[in-house]
């Protein structure tokens, strides 16, 4: 009863929160993380967070909502920088978070510090949309590297952790492969699941239920994927564009419908997120004792690298755009390699991994430096997403 009351409340905040947001015109997502802060410092509360439950139960929807809002003909027409955002920046955001928590975090392992890096946040990136002026082309840039570099780098996390937990330094030819093989099965979950979806709902005719089916969507996806050893990111994600286009015009009712439900979802999975998150981190503060300040420190290093990696990636675009090597929506100007640098923000995602990680390994030792990570990834979403979420270039 303790835990289901702290749920209602934290829902009850996000609403507020929410509310607070639009007149002050600030994003509510970076206002959530204050409000994580706070709850961090409530004294006698307190709930455990299984680690197994945490990805399967926040990932899913969040990611299936996000794909709602691009389509297959999107992706088509924006592959060259979707491969330059979501391949070539994923491999050296991961391998310059590696080598940076490798040389800065004792102890950890280099399938921990691949871990590290996690995407963006298209969620994020969406709520600051609504308080900052972001031109429509560099909007939809970042919504869909957000949606595909978190696919990529789940992918990436969910691999380096299977090394981790077998106690093996992680074999790159044979992650190359876990992730071709697993995409492949992933697509095919994705695409089926979404098949059998949409064809159950078009024999129901009540509205509702249509929208309840779809609702369960995103889970079964995940978990079907997930059971076959697949990446079940990868199928949600799949899933959820294959129901965009494949939606029946005439049924305009279903998608306001189901447009208002993920909206509700997002807020209120983000809000109690946050809001868990926040009691977790007074427990990993009162675990890391004093060494806590120098971790955050280290962890704005890091934070510090992925925002110059990513300055630089977004400069190589724009130097390539006159070379006719990138598609029309890479930057087009220094004020938009700003945006696009500052618009990268990580938020439940990356706490999210980083919660996820085992408090021990196969053999039963513990998980190596996994308080330091999760510091890490605290102090790298407090840059990411509340500072630049509150000073986004206009």
């Amino acid at each position: 009863m303790h835990t289901l009351v702290l749920i209602v409340v934290l829902a009850l905040v996000s609403a507020a929160v929410v509310g607070i947001g639009d007149r002050v015109r600030l994003p509510w997502p970076a206002l959530m993380v204050v409000v994580g802060a706070l709850v961090a410092l409530v004294p006698g509360l307190s709930v455990d967070i299984n680690p197994d439950l945490i990805l399967p139960v926040f990932l899913p929807p969040l990611l299936y909502s996000a794909a709602q809002r691009t389509s297959w003909q999107v992706m088509r027409r924006r592959w060259k920088s979707l491969v330059w955002l979501a391949v070539g920046l994923v491999v050296v955001t991961v391998a310059a978070a590696s080598a940076t928590a490798l040389a800065i975090i004792p102890g950890i392992t280099v399938a921990a510090a691949i871990a590290l890096g996690a995407p963006p946040d298209p969620v994020a990136v969406e709520s600051v949309a609504g308080s900052v002026p972001i031109p429509r082309r560099v909007l939809m840039t970042l919504q869909s590297e957000g949606l595909f570099n978190d696919a990529a780098s789940l992918v990436v996390f969910q691999l380096a952790l299977s090394a981790a937990l077998a106690g093996d330094q992680p074999d790159l030819g044979a992650m190359a492969t876990g992730f071709l093989v697993g995409a492949v099965i992933a697509v095919a979950v994705g695409w089926v699941c979404a098949w059998l979806v949409r064809r159950g709902t078009d024999l129901i005719d009540s509205p509702m239920a249509r929208s309840s089916a779809i609702l369960a969507l995103p889970f079964l996806a995940y978990l079907v994927a997930e059971h076959l050893g697949a990446s079940g990111v990868i199928a949600v994600v799949v899933a959820g564009l294959q129901m965009r286009s494949s939606q029946d015009p005439a049924r305009s009712g279903d998608r306001l419908t189901q447009d208002a439900l993920w909206g509700v979802l997002e807020t209120c999975i983000t809000g109690v997120a946050f809001g868990l998150i926040g009691l977790e981190i007074r427990q990993i503060a009162l675990d890391v004792g004093p060494t806590i300040g120098r971790l955050f420190l280290d962890g704005l290093v890091v934070a510090l690298v992925l925002v110059a990696v990513r300055a630089g990636w977004f400069l190589l675009m724009w130097a390539s755009v006159h070379r006719g090597g990138v598609a029309d929506d890479a930057p087009r100007s220094g004020r938009d390699v700003v945006v696009m640098t500052w618009g990268g923000m990580r938020g439940l995602a990356t706490l999210a991994l980083a919660l996820s990680l085992p408090t021990t390994l196969s053999d039963g030792t513990a998980f190596p430096a996994r308080d330091a990570i999760l510091v890490v990834a605290i102090a790298v979403l407090f840059v990411t997403l509340l500072l630049a979420g509150l000073t986004l270039p206009t």
